[in-house]
């Protein structure tokens, strides 16, 4: 990236953070992955008019420098329950691509489905996006949707829930989608413990030239355990073994800092793939 560029995106993320605290909040997000290596995404959320957000700020990775990041989201509710969100981006990460959004626009709707305890989410939307490092674009469709149980009590101490969905991606070229299922147990022997274990069915079809939205086959088994020895301190650590390859696929501990009225800090490490995420937002 040119230096005046780079020079630019500074000046204009140093410039948010003038502006008064009541306008925004801050966000920063930081990993590494096999195609962006190290990377590192932050700003400033700015609340600019009712229901629209704007966000300025960097993104650096290994591979592709440093990058402005600016993000407009405009969400508006509509009639029988619906709700639009418009999104343009550019500097944004998505997986283990960079990601620019332009446009895309969703429309969402979720209730209970009437004379049940089961509840339902559709979402429609369409957009334009450029995947890098790999310099691919392309217009996708999209439409997903998703019916749950409530988490129904098992004793005093455990609950179980379940949900499957479905999502179908429609490119110029091509299909891609993928139906799932889940189900999962929570049991909480203290008031600040608690245990899961999930499983994930996942059957994909076609393929994606997008490469940041694709879906692969899954069948994951998932256990973990919270612990919160302090109101604002959360431990955590979990394992996924996959039935397809036979291996623990993830190993995860965490912990989680949520200051009152201030800033929430999470870090995460993952021991197969030796990699650390970083997550603030205030």
């Amino acid at each position: 990236m040119p230096r005046s560029v780079a020079v630019l995106a500074l000046a204009t993320f140093l410039v948010t953070l003038s502006i008064s605290p009541a306008a925004g909040q801050y966000t920063a997000t930081g990993a590494k992955t096999a195609i962006l290596g190290v990377y590192l995404s932050a700003g400033r959320i700015l609340s600019i008019a009712p229901w629209t957000t704007l966000t300025l700020g960097g993104t650096y990775s290994e591979t592709l420098g440093t990058e402005p990041l600016v993000s407009l989201a405009l969400t508006h509710p509509l009639p029988r329950g619906w709700n639009a969100t418009f999104t343009a981006s550019s500097g944004g990460i998505g997986g283990d691509y960079r990601v620019d959004r332009l446009p895309e626009v969703s429309f969402t709707r979720g209730d209970r489905v009437p004379g049940t305890s089961l509840s339902y989410s559709v979402e429609l939307g369409a957009g334009n996006y450029t995947v890098r490092p790999n310099g691919l674009t392309g217009y996708r469709i999209h439409a997903a949707a998703q019916l749950s149980t409530p988490a129904y009590p098992l004793g005093r101490l455990a609950s179980i829930s379940a949900a499957i969905g479905y999502r179908q991606y429609a490119y110029a070229t091509s299909l891609h989608a993928a139906s799932w299922g889940t189900a999962g147990i929570t049991i909480t022997p203290l008031p600040r413990v608690s245990m899961t274990l999930s499983y994930l069915r996942q059957i994909p079809g076609g393929s994606s030239p997008l490469l940041f939205d694709a879906v692969g086959a899954e069948s994951t088994l998932t256990g973990g355990v919270s612990l919160r020895p302090h109101p604002m301190l959360t431990l955590s650590h979990s394992q996924a073994y996959s039935y397809l390859s036979g291996t623990i696929v993830d190993r995860v501990y965490g912990l989680s800092v949520a200051v009152p009225a201030g800033p929430v800090i999470s870090v995460s490490w993952d021991e197969v793939d030796q990699t650390a995420s970083l997550s603030f937002r205030w």
